[in-house]
């Protein structure tokens, strides 16, 4: 055995004269935790992360905010984080229900790795300090759960997360949300006939279809099935019934090439809003969606109700 080769391994296993086995040298430099982010412990967003960009964040209601969080008991621009060198420090901005670090209400402070946060009445954020490759295991852990591993669309908790969101933006803004629940039609037909596989291939179809033809602030979800709903922020029930129309149209006029057959894929579509549902709650809105989604299905599909 080559001497260094010997020397490598008792470093291992121990020496030959019986002294005791040591640990073998890490190759490498190890990581370096620098990267500071936060990351939501309470709440329908609980374990949503935030990275701070290295000139820093500000959080609080404002769309302009770096890190938003629509919530009564912020102020627009709530607080900022900020780095100084390798610290990060939490600034409170002159904020009406203050910034708590631990249990002590803070102007500015700087933020230790694991410190707690909590902004305003009930928004609890977790500080870390990690690598980068330890953000992004974060980040993509976090975006798995929210994701349909088949279409890639946000899948139906995060659906259900976004809606409890936009309710309260809509509320305390005055402004309406619509709802669009689809339904492909004849789903069943298609599996029957070219298998699984290909109805796979209809899903991430349509889902690629809705992603394209929606506005940049809209949701598309798949529900469940081969059912998907689109949540559109500021928008009317004759605003809905238009994206609806545009998602059919979209849909009629962009068929599937499978297995040599052009396969023409439509759905039907139901559309409600909180201006016009009664005592409006996430329930509600999508209860009244899918009846007039079946609605559109009996008047003979391919249609909006």
């Amino acid at each position: 055995m080559d001497v260094n080769a010997r020397r490598f391994q008792t470093s291992v296993d121990g020496a030959d004269d019986g002294e005791s086995p040591t640990r073998p040298v890490e190759i490498g430099a190890p990581a370096v935790r620098d990267r500071g982010i936060l990351v939501e412990t309470m709440g329908v967003f609980a374990g949503r992360p935030h990275s701070i960009p290295r000139e820093g964040a500000t959080i609080g209601r404002s769309i302009e905010c770096t890190i938003r969080v629509d919530h009564e008991s912020l102020s627009r621009v709530h607080a900022r984080v900020v780095r100084l060198g390798r610290d990060y420090l939490l600034e409170d901005m002159e904020s009406l229900n203050g910034c708590f670090v631990g249990d002590n209400r803070v102007a500015r402070a700087t933020l230790q790795d694991g410190d707690r946060l909590r902004l305003g009445s009930s928004i609890d954020l977790r500080f870390h300090l990690v690598c980068d490759e330890e953000e992004h295991a974060i980040v993509r852990l976090y975006e798995a759960g929210l994701r349909d591993p088949l279409t890639g669309l946000s899948n139906r908790k995060q659906l259900e997360e976004t809606l409890r969101a936009e309710l309260s933006f809509a509320r305390r803004h005055g402004t309406d949300l619509a709802l669009v629940m689809s339904d492909v039609d004849r789903f069943k037909a298609v599996n029957d006939t070219y298998g699984h596989l290909v109805g796979d291939t209809v899903l991430r179809h349509v889902s690629q279809v809705f992603a394209a033809t929606v506005r940049t602030e809209d949701v598309v979800a798949r529900f469940g099935g081969e059912e998907f709903v689109v949540v559109a922020r500021s928008t009317s029930l004759r605003g809905g019934q238009l994206l609806a129309e545009r998602l059919r149209r979209a849909l009629e006029t962009n068929p599937l090439s499978v297995r040599g057959d052009t396969l023409l894929v439509t759905a039907s579509f139901g559309v409600s809003s909180l201006a016009s549902t009664v005592d409006a709650s996430a329930a509600t809105l999508l209860a009244s969606a899918d009846g007039r989604m079946y609605e559109a299905k009996a008047m003979g599909r391919n249609r909006v109700a």
